[in-house]
């Protein structure tokens, strides 16, 4: 919060009510009571205490011509917030990593110190994973995702100045749409492009004068394989010395002609951007963003039986995708986070479709995601 405040001076911390214990490190944005009073329209519950937000002091900030801004960890508030105030109220889910049960006993040492209490740290595990769920489940509610996971605050603070100097309104992300998928290695857009046709969207394949990796799936088509035509596709570019190409005269075709949506892998910024000026609204480009370490990632290519040039070119790859991401932040219309679960991957792609996601139990017309 601390950080908004210093890109943007116009900010101010819009203050919660609580009825939990004071804290030695709460700030301007916490204050703490016996109950809450009665003008927190916006309340919600979390470790069985709660929090609460005045539309009183909200206009009076708003009248001072202060943006407040706050941290609501409930959906069903951010739900009563965007009714009210639609689209000129911002929502972005801040993500560092995946909740984990370690983590939580290392936090109560440090901050206690002593013998950690099991049953305090499973419920305050349980409250933050049903936080971190909020994005997955209910995608939509959030304008995109603010991803803390440098050593700094570098790109965070790199993010939030394009959130601030280059607004982006509503958009339509539903229909007939072309959905550009970018991530670096690990993030899980392979599978998310592969198994896009379980919820009827069109695969664009891309052509690579390249041989085939074993992680390789239906999204491309390499050198030597029946259907590789590099020399008919339009848009190409190189990366790790590949090149690829785009057969735009087919997308135009299912765009204009057909009804699906279309699925394209695409992390090449340059090429993300040829592919707004050609077809304008009709791209909705996606981040996605893993939660998986370098070394994870390398150990598991290397059981795949990837060679040893793939993995390394990759791994030079791996801090950049995320460096790009917050340098090119405005270029994204939504973020996906992938921490290990596929079912969650496809629940947010399925969100921003607009469609219901089904069990795998179910029967085969309907969507399966896991």
């Amino acid at each position: 919060m601390q950080v908004v405040k210093e890109v943007k001076p116009d900010c101010k911390i819009l203050p919660k009510y609580t009825t939990r214990e004071a804290r030695k490190n709460d700030d301007e944005g916490i204050i703490t009571v016996d109950e809450l009073p009665e003008e927190c329209e916006y309340r919600y519950e979390q470790y069985g205490k709660w929090y609460g937000l005045s539309p009183r002091m909200l206009a009076e900030y708003r009248k001072n011509g202060k943006i407040p801004v706050t941290i609501i960890n409930n959906p069903e508030v951010l739900k009563q917030l965007r009714r009210k105030f639609g689209s000129s109220m911002k929502s972005y889910f801040v993500h560092r990593r995946k909740p984990n049960r370690g983590e939580f006993t290392g936090i109560y040492l440090r901050e206690r110190g002593g013998v950690p209490d099991p049953d305090v740290i499973e419920k305050r595990y349980q409250a933050a994973l049903e936080i971190y769920k909020m994005y997955p489940n209910e995608i939509m509610l959030f304008d995109n995702v603010i991803f803390n996971v440098g050593d700094g605050f570098d790109e965070v603070i790199e993010i939030l100045n394009q959130i601030f100097e280059n607004p982006v309104g509503p958009r339509n992300l539903q229909g007939n749409k072309i959905y550009v998928i970018a991530g670096g290695p690990g993030s899980g857009k392979k599978f998310l492009v592969q198994r896009a046709e379980d919820m009827g969207c069109l695969q664009v394949q891309k052509h690579a004068d390249r041989q085939r990796n074993p992680n390789d799936g239906t999204e491309i088509i390499c050198k030597g394989e029946p259907g590789y035509n590099l020399e008919k596709c339009k848009l190409r570019y190189k990366r790790f010395e590949t090149e690829y190409g785009i057969d735009t005269d087919r997308m135009w075709e299912n765009l204009i002609i057909g009804d699906k949506p279309q699925i394209l892998l695409c992390s090449d910024i340059d090429t993300l951007r040829e592919l707004k000026r050609r077809y304008g609204e009709a791209i909705v480009s996606i981040y996605v963003h893993s939660d998986m370490t370098p070394e994870e990632w390398a150990q598991r290519n290397n059981q795949q039986g990837n060679n040893l040039d793939y993995i390394e070119n990759r791994m030079s790859d791996y801090d950049s995708a995320f460096e790009n991401y917050a340098k090119y932040f405005s270029e994204y219309d939504k973020s996906f986070i992938y921490a290990g679960s596929e079912r969650e991957l496809m629940k947010q792609f399925a969100g921003v479709l607009g469609i219901p996601c089904k069990s795998a139990k179910k029967a085969k017309e309907e969507i399966r995601i896991g």
